[in-house]
């Protein structure tokens, strides 16, 4: 056999080495890009760590694991601030009850950090939109409510979006959405399912009963540090509570020692521990009640 014969063989042996290499990095690369991601594991591979299933593993609220799912699952950042509002009414139009409260305490004479805990559609009886428009504060909103969440991400709000809820632990849980069609209603149309956690205070009007409402679908739940660690927040300078009464389980499972609010606006009506337990448990946090209604509490830090 010639060299050239040998020669010509080893090329072409070489060639059909590297393309069938080329070709098993290809098809391994369209298998993982189509390997149906479960919505409850998160499918990273952190060094020397296997895939974690966060909800059924115990996991610090700031592990990097749970970081990273909040971010490829839930946190939707904010739009450009020229990107205009798909918002009907004015600013001024939309100032409700705890902008007054912020006024009053001068808190919106510098740019701060807010949190809306019960968000709704971002819109609707929105206590942080003036902060946000006029004052020009960066914020997150959080709502549970599936439907509700999407309607908020067409208003363009400035804000970082989150579709959670907060809770003591990384859990899931069932949402409910109130049946009801009137107006009325729409300050109460979601609330998480009573079970594991207290049912609302009773009401002979607005009370809980179960006829009322329907599963709208199950909601991921997180501590509030997980989700302000995903965005590297640690001081929020305004921190509005309204979630139809889980608002106790809430605040206490929040590190203050790390965490540092200076304003929080919290409904209390609902609380099945009684709007009393919630005073003492924040004033033992260093908070002070600067008003009060028959339902929302206005705490400052001392």
């Amino acid at each position: 056999m010639s060299r050239n014969l040998l020669r010509s063989l080893r090329t072409q042996t070489t060639e059909l080495f590297v393309l069938a290499c080329l070709a098993f990095v290809l098809v391994l690369f369209l298998y993982r890009e189509n390997i149906p991601r479960a919505h409850n594991i998160i499918l990273s591979y952190l060094p020397n760590r296997s895939p974690v299933d966060i909800f059924n593993t115990p996991l610090s609220p700031t592990d990097p694991a749970v970081i990273k799912y909040l971010h490829e699952h839930h946190l939707v950042p904010p739009p450009p601030k020229e990107e205009p509002y798909q918002i009907a009414a004015t600013v001024d139009g939309l100032s409700s009850r705890a902008m007054a409260y912020v006024d009053i305490l001068e808190a919106s004479t510098k740019k701060g950090f807010f949190i809306e805990c019960g968000a709704n559609d971002g819109e609707f009886n929105t206590n942080t939109f003036g902060l946000e428009a006029k004052y020009n504060w960066d914020g997150l909103l959080i709502e549970s409510s599936s439907s509700l969440f999407k309607i908020m991400e067409k208003k363009k709000r400035k804000a970082w979006l989150a579709d959670v809820c907060l809770s003591g632990s990384i859990e899931k849980m069932e949402f409910l959405m109130s049946n009801k069609t009137d107006w009325s209603w729409r300050f109460a149309t979601g609330k998480l399912k009573p079970g594991k956690y207290k049912e609302p205070r009773e009401d002979p009007v607005w009370g809980y009963k179960k006829e009322d409402y329907n599963v709208e679908g199950i909601v991921d739940c997180f501590p509030l540090e997980s989700v302000l660690a995903a965005i590297n927040v640690t001081t929020v300078d305004f921190f509005s509570l309204d979630v139809e009464g889980h608002e106790y389980e809430i605040l206490k499972n929040i590190p203050f020692d790390r965490i540092h609010i200076k304003v929080l606006f919290v409904e209390h009506y609902w609380i099945p521990e009684g709007g009393e337990v919630l005073k003492k448990f924040l004033g033992e946090k260093g908070f002070e009640v600067v008003k009060e209604t028959s339902q929302d509490y206005l705490f400052k830090k001392k």
